[in-house]
């Protein structure tokens, strides 16, 4: 069976602009929207593993994300006022593909970061995300 390739409708790469916008809406919420859609995806690739230690690898991103998450909107808020604007639609994939999933997503987050801000205490946890996406993705690959 041929696998499709995962859909992610948050596709901001190249299209970044000064001021925080990416095609009118907010940088910030496209941002956050995609790190929270990540654990309602990884969620689903969680529960469609049939390997013991890719279900715990991708549990344990799931149940860590939202919190990390949390905090860089807090911090965000903090910095710079309310987000008010977020993605009010996203895809979920049914085609099992987690370390392709994942590879994406640390491509978006590092691309995007710096568009986000540019302040230090962002940049360290957006840090901790790309260390959560680095070590599920050694556990993928690696743990049998």
């Amino acid at each position: 069976m041929q696998k499709k390739p995962i859909k992610m409708p948050i596709n901001m790469m190249g299209k970044m602009q000064m001021g925080g916008k990416v095609g009118g809406k907010s940088i910030k919420g496209e941002f956050i929207g995609m790190l929270l859609h990540s654990g309602v995806q990884t969620h689903i690739f969680h529960l469609m593993s049939s390997s013991y230690a890719q279900h715990k690898a991708l549990g344990k991103f799931y149940e860590e994300i939202p919190d990390l998450v949390d905090g860089i909107a807090e911090t965000l808020q903090g910095q710079e006022g309310k987000i008010t604007s977020y993605p009010t639609t996203m895809t979920i994939s049914n085609v099992y593909d987690p370390i392709g999933y994942l590879t994406d997503l640390r491509k978006k987050v590092e691309t995007m970061r710096d568009a986000v801000s540019q302040s230090t205490n962002f940049m360290n946890q957006t840090d901790a995300i790309l260390d959560l996406i680095d070590s599920t993705l050694y556990k993928l690959k690696e743990l049998k």
